[in-house]
């Protein structure tokens, strides 16, 4: 591990997509809820993220590390959310895939059978990680 990736990475919030299926994450990082709202209340395309999570400020305010899925007009919104400052370290990068892991089950559960197609889940999974670490790093591709 390079030393820089010992130094915390930047706040962000961006959009990752599911891969082979439908489906938008929006993952933030440092921020917190109240700073979440703020960001995006100019930001015209963010209205309806913003909505789905309104209710949720006791919920994020209590915690550091969330996988979520919202609904909003029969909609489904899926968050990750990193209160704190991602670190790169080893119970950063364990909790980062526990809170995918999360995102991975409420998108695929009605879709496959999670028991017999556990490699449709496994490349989800990858392709989730992969996006929020290159977010993370400034590596958007």
């Amino acid at each position: 591990m390079s030393q820089n990736e010992h130094q915390v990475a930047r706040q962000l919030i961006t959009y990752l997509n599911f891969g082979s299926f439908p489906g938008m994450i929006q993952f933030s990082s440092g921020f917190t809820y109240d700073e979440i709202m703020e960001i995006q209340k100019d930001q015209e395309d963010a209205e309806d993220w913003r909505s789905a999570l309104k209710d949720d400020k006791e919920l994020i305010d209590s915690g550091k590390y969330f996988g979520l899925v919202r609904e909003l007009d029969g909609h489904q919104y899926y968050y990750i959310i990193l209160t704190g400052f991602f670190d790169f370290s080893d119970d950063a990068m364990i909790i980062l895939a526990h809170e995918i892991l999360h995102l991975c089950q409420f998108r695929l559960r009605d879709t496959l059978d999670r028991n017999m197609e556990i490699e449709a889940e496994a490349y989800t999974h990858s392709h989730i990680m992969r996006q929020c670490l290159n977010a993370l790093r400034g590596n958007f591709q």
